[in-house]
């Protein structure tokens, strides 16, 4: 696994950890799998990183790891 930091947001019961560190998203489907019990998500990106590549990557990574998806693409900057 990819060596990260985590940033804990403390919202009580709302919790939650961001993972910050180069190469996390080879990581993404191990670490949403251990976070998300009923392994459904949704994405949430913008055209620029769609146009890079990264939506289609993520997309992949996450059909390997039988994690269920649905992508929202937003206008840059939203």
């Amino acid at each position: 696994m990819t060596k990260t930091q985590i940033v804990k947001v403390k919202l009580g019961d709302r919790s939650y950890d961001i993972h910050v560190g180069a190469g996390l998203l080879l990581s993404a489907g191990e670490l949403i799998a251990k976070a998300i019990p009923k392994k459904n998500v949704i994405i949430i990106t913008d055209s620029n990183l769609k146009s890079a590549g990264h939506l289609n990557s993520l997309e992949k990574i996450l059909g390997k790891s039988a994690i269920k998806y649905k992508s929202i693409v937003l206008a840059p900057g939203e």
